[in-house]
């Protein structure tokens, strides 16, 4: 909320890495570069979360007999879930934004429609289960 403040500027002239320029004509050259380490930080650690989190999720889905048990075999880290991770994050490296958004969408709707199409399935092979909520069908 300080950069349109402070600049008296509109929505239109702002774009990429322009909150640095803000910390520049607000507090300095020194400002500028403190910005622009938090955000490299940040930005490293988060995707240091992600990776971490997807790698286990390979390694918890393995443990569960739903992947190849490769991706269960670990010394400290799950190394071969990181690996197929960081070979995800590659890919997506050469895409432009608008592509990796695209790309998740339409990831996004065959999610939706597997799970639609269980729903489905259960529906009719277990139709007996109880279940605390009705749907027509």
């Amino acid at each position: 909320m300080a950069g349109p403040g402070a600049l008296d500027t509109g929505a239109t002239e702002w774009s990429d890495s322009y909150f640095a320029e803000v910390g520049m004509l607000v507090g300095g050259f020194w400002l500028k570069r403190w910005i622009q380490a938090a955000v490299a930080m940040s930005n490293l650690w988060l995707f240091e979360a992600e990776m971490s989190s997807d790698a286990f999720q390979l390694l918890g889905m393995s443990e569960m007999g739903m992947l190849p048990v490769i991706f269960a075999l670990r010394s400290k880290y799950p190394t071969i879930s990181i690996l197929c991770s960081a070979t995800g994050v590659i890919f997506l490296s050469w895409m432009s934004f608008q592509e990796i958004i695209e790309f998740f969408n339409f990831l996004y709707s065959i999610g939706m429609l597997l799970e639609f199409a269980a729903f489905i399935k259960l529906r009719i092979k277990r139709p007996e289960l109880h279940r605390p909520y009705k749907v027509p069908l």
